[in-house]
């Protein structure tokens, strides 16, 4: 045997001594962690009871009537409060009303991985975190009162049928982050005024963020993705993908009007396309405030109007960088680019990453923080896979593309199985996928192979949400 063969051999031997001798001690944590934090941070929940009834766990979670009555919250320690993870279990029909309130850096965080739970939401209370809730239908509702909510990563639709059905909506408000969700509006009436995102009262401080809406309804009026109202303070719309299938001919994708002269908006890096018989107008954009529109994806398959509203070509709308495609599409401003395909990678498999060669690649304006984190090709919703924009010019649109003057990324989420932390589970799938070429999700730093710097990256997570 040759000596480079044996230093393979050897050095394979090594990392399969380090590799099993870490999955055992990272078991180890995983589990001593896991007792921990059944005991003090813990609490599940499904519709009733179950074993003895004391939420340590799903065979023993407490009944959701627990969750909804405020003797259960405070900083007992077996109330809910802040630092507390409300676990949900099963399917869940019962509404679900906070009662109590987390604190600042210290959420009470409802996580619904694995559950669903298809009845409305009531957040009236601060500092709370909605995760991977799936809702298949109903509503959340967020009271005039709140502050501090963040909705993420979930799958949030309305009912398919007649009954009326905002999917989040709120009064008045404010540092609200709805972030890494699918939304699907599929509401049936042309009566009742039914869109995904709905605000009014003085909402403010806005971040709506790397989110897929899609409105697939047979109803044409009174339906949106947003109609943003009432806002007086800032409003920040990034990094988005919406898709109009069908419905909502007669009524608006994003609607952002009557609100108060100190509204600020700011709309970048969206990717918006109507398919034939799809949403139009795609933006209605009128009243007090002011909007800025830079480098988003405008692609319409035949809408009468991609734009209207008084101030979208007054001086409340300030456009750079835009790219605006198909029938309906406004004059151009200097810096915007009209009338050229945008070529996605495959418009009829709704993937709207940008093909090499597309003229949006490296012709978007160069934005700071927090707007570097962008969507990686390939993700999906919700949760989709983030990294950082590389240097140089942007690519237009949601994504963070390959083969362009933009393309590459960095570092994307080292919780591969998105529950909330890094563990002993994350790591057996890097090491299932390990030598794997197609980008995967275990290739967290999406350089196409699964290899040792996705392992250390991982590592250095260890821990932490990832």
């Amino acid at each position: 045997m040759n000596t480079s063969k044996k230093l393979v051999l050897g050095m394979s031997a090594i990392v399969i001594v380090v590799v099993s001798g870490w999955v055992y001690f990272s078991k180890k944590i995983s589990v001593d962690r896991q007792e921990s934090e059944a005991a003090s941070s813990n609490v599940y929940l499904s519709q009733s009871a179950a074993g003895s009834g004391d939420g340590s766990s799903c065979a023993n979670a407490r009944a959701v009537s627990f969750f909804n009555s405020s003797s259960n919250w405070g900083a007992g320690a077996t109330q809910i409060g802040p630092g507390t993870v409300v676990r949900l279990c099963g399917t869940i029909t019962s509404d679900m009303v906070t009662a109590g309130a987390g604190a600042a850096g210290n959420h009470v965080v409802i996580d619904g991985t694995g559950s669903t739970q298809p009845g409305d939401w009531n957040l009236r209370n601060n500092f709370i975190t909605l995760r991977r809730i799936n809702m298949p239908s109903d509503g959340i509702w967020i009271d005039k009162s709140a502050h501090d909510i963040v909705i993420e990563n979930s799958y949030l639709a309305n009912d398919c049928d007649s009954s009326p059905g905002d999917i989040v909506r709120s009064d008045g408000a404010y540092n609200v982050t709805i972030q890494g969700n699918r939304f699907r509006n599929c509401a049936t009436s042309n009566d009742n005024h039914d869109d995904m995102i709905q605000t009014w009262g003085g909402v403010r401080d806005w971040v709506i963020r790397h989110n897929w809406f899609e409105m697939d309804t047979p109803a044409e009026n009174n339906k949106s993705c947003h109609m943003l109202e009432g806002f007086n303070g800032k409003l920040e719309i990034y990094g988005n993908v919406y898709l109009g299938t069908r419905g909502a001919g007669a009524a608006n994708c994003i609607n952002i009007g009557a609100n108060l002269s100190g509204m600020q908006a700011f709309v970048y890096n969206n990717t918006m396309v109507q398919k034939q018989g799809g949403f139009q107008p795609m933006w209605n954009l009128k009243g007090s405030g002011s909007i800025q529109l830079r480098n988003n994806i405008s692609y319409s398959s035949g809408a009468s109007n991609i734009a209207i509203g008084e101030g979208f070509n007054g001086s409340m709308v300030t456009r750079s960088n835009n790219l605006w495609f198909g029938p309906g599409s406004p004059s151009c401003k200097a810096t915007e680019i009209c009338g050229q395909n945008p070529q996605f990678v495959n418009l009829a498999g709704n993937n709207f990453a940008l093909q090499p060669g597309s003229p949006a690649l490296g012709k978007g304006t160069t934005l700071g923080a927090p707007y570097t984190t962008a969507v990686l090709q390939g993700a999906t919703w919700p949760n989709p896979t983030l990294a950082t924009r590389p240097a140089g010019a942007w690519d237009m649109g949601a994504f963070i593309n390959s083969g362009g003057s933009g393309g590459g990324g960095t570092t994307g989420s080292s919780d591969l199985n998105t529950d909330g932390k890094v563990d002993v589970v994350d790591l057996g799938i890097l090491l299932s996928a390990w030598g794997q070429t197609t980008k995967p999700k275990a290739d967290i730093n999406q350089d196409a192979k699964v290899d040792v710097v996705d392992l250390g990256i991982l590592l250095g997570k260890w821990g932490t949400s990832g």
